[in-house]
């Protein structure tokens, strides 16, 4: 069963590559299958940098209601 890696919602560059960063490292040290996935569309920035270096960018996901809650609906906000 993989598990999927992700940033934050409307993801810029270090969100991105953190996310692909921090899943290969887990996927090489473990024994699970961690798979780098965004919550948005890749900005220009992102997309220039992950061509650049030769790097496709993560699958789009989205996040289940629950793990993104609306601020409105957050207590205090």
């Amino acid at each position: 069963m993989a598990i999927y890696v992700c940033g934050h919602r409307n993801p810029d560059t270090d969100s991105v590559v953190a996310a692909m960063a921090y899943a290969g490292l887990y996927t090489m040290l473990g024994e699970k299958d961690y798979v780098p996935v965004r919550l948005g569309p890749v900005n220009d920035e992102t997309g220039f940098l992950l061509k650049r270096f030769g790097f496709q960018p993560p699958a789009m996901t989205v996040p289940p209601a629950w793990a993104c809650p609306s601020p409105s609906a957050t207590p205090g906000a």
